[in-house]
């Protein structure tokens, strides 16, 4: 079984998807919408909402395509742990150029020397 979402495959007996909660089929059929849809694939899960909302902006800044799917769970006055969650998912053939960018953003500075002046 496979689902025609995210293109998980699962074994027989299972109906549904356990991450895109929709029905599985035996197959997927080349030209139909649900088989030509983007492959998403999870590039990162953050706890913070305004962070994962800085990392989309980012990354659609340098040309990555990318979701947002929360896990956030909001009938509480606070949330934690697996509620959350925020994940973001980029096309599969834009996983390694998103997580250059991510990796080149998140290293720290180069350290230089101070530029001192001639008397």
């Amino acid at each position: 079984m496979i689902c025609p979402t995210c293109r998980a495959e699962y074994v027989a007996g299972v109906e549904t998807c356990a991450d895109c909660d929709v029905l599985l089929v035996h197959e997927l059929v080349p030209g139909t919408a649900e088989s030509d849809q983007v492959d998403w694939v999870k590039l990162v899960e953050v706890t913070d909402q305004f962070e994962a909302e800085l990392i989309h902006g980012f990354l659609e800044s340098e040309g990555v395509p990318c979701t947002l799917e929360s896990l956030v769970f909001n009938a509480e006055p606070f949330t934690f742990g697996p509620l959350s969650k925020v994940r973001i998912h980029v096309p599969a053939e834009s996983v390694d150029q998103a997580r250059t960018l991510l990796r080149d953003r998140e290293a720290p500075a180069a350290a230089t020397e101070p530029v001192i002046a001639s008397e």
